[in-house]
């Protein structure tokens, strides 16, 4: 990223140091056409130290910019960590009884790695569309530029969990259960980081394009932070009886029910792209709905906890 400029090359280009990256960091388009009229914009205000990263998200302190950001940033390699831990577990569970509670603590550390890569991938990706904010990302085009890699990404995280899940467990449940847990976390984690990096989202209620499979999903934060919640109680309490090696016999509707709750939860979050596909794929991805319907998520929120929750405690 340092090679010399070409001979010839403008000056404008010259101003950017020859590359859209400064001190390690991406540059949004805007800061990119702020640098080619001669500022820099992630530079703390006058006073700052030398070198010193300034963020909007974060207060201007030799401390933040020193320490705290190189820390925060770095703490996707646990994701890696963890996951060479777990293999390592998953060698020598048979010399353990009690090995839940260091499984559990390594996954929740290698969810949390996984949501600072999730956020930063999704950072770099509306800042060249339109802004952190998915009300004002141009979502019509990142489909049509990158709407595959999109996809096998959002495909790519899942196969992941489940990946960590099936390492952790020891039979179906376990395995279940820590892929929830897993899921949950980096969920909830993803919009830490977010929070953390950018300030947004502001409110619980901020509106979010929360998947692209099959359709585009939408609501406020707080949906599925607490179905994330749930995740994490029910995938829990399955891994934890699965070491215990507690029978399970769950009544046939139970699972049934939770079934039935999740496809309701589906609706809700797809119902805006589901009323738009008569229009056709234009129309459905530059949706930006401003409501969502509380009615239909929360009956389904309730049926989907009370199938899973009797599931898993029978």
């Amino acid at each position: 990223l340092g090679v010399p400029a070409a001979a010839g090359m403008s000056d404008r280009y010259e101003s950017m140091s020859r590359t859209p990256i400064r001190d390690g960091r991406l540059l949004s388009r805007v800061q990119r056409e702020t640098c080619r009229a001669g500022t820099v914009p992630n530079r703390g205000p006058a006073g700052s130290p030398a070198g010193a990263y300034h963020h909007p998200g974060f207060p201007d302190s030799p401390l933040i910019s020193g320490l705290v950001i190189p820390v925060v940033e770095g703490l996707g390699r646990p994701a890696i960590c963890g996951l060479a831990c777990i293999i390592f577990m998953n060698l020598s569970r048979r010399n353990s009884r009690m090995r839940w509670p260091l499984t559990l603590a390594v996954v929740v550390i290698f969810a949390v790695g996984m949501a600072n890569v999730e956020a930063a991938a999704v950072i770099y990706i509306r800042e060249l569309h339109g802004g952190i904010d998915p009300l004002s990302v141009t979502l019509d085009s990142v489909v049509n530029e990158y709407g595959v890699i999109e996809v096998v990404r959002e495909a790519a995280t899942m196969v992941m969990l489940l990946a960590v899940g099936w390492l952790a467990g020891t039979n179906v449940y376990g395995r279940l259960g820590y892929f929830l847990a897993a899921f949950g976390v980096w969920d909830i984690g993803y919009y830490a980081w977010l929070r953390v990096y950018t300030g947004w989202p502001r409110t619980i209620f901020d509106i979010d394009i929360l998947f692209l499979i099959p359709l585009p999903w939408w609501g406020p934060v707080i949906t599925p932070a607490l179905i994330a919640l749930l995740m994490i109680v029910i995938g829990a309490i399955l891994a934890i009886r699965a070491e215990r090696n507690s029978a399970f016999n769950p009544p046939a509707w139970s699972p049934a029910l939770a079934v039935v709750g999740m496809l309701i939860l589906l609706y809700a979050f797809m119902e805006p792209a589901i009323a738009a596909l008569p229009s056709g794929p234009d129309e459905v991805f530059s949706l930006r709905p401003m409501t969502f319907n509380w009615p239909v998520y929360l009956f389904g929120y309730l049926v989907a906890a009370l199938g899973s929750v009797r599931a898993v405690t029978s």
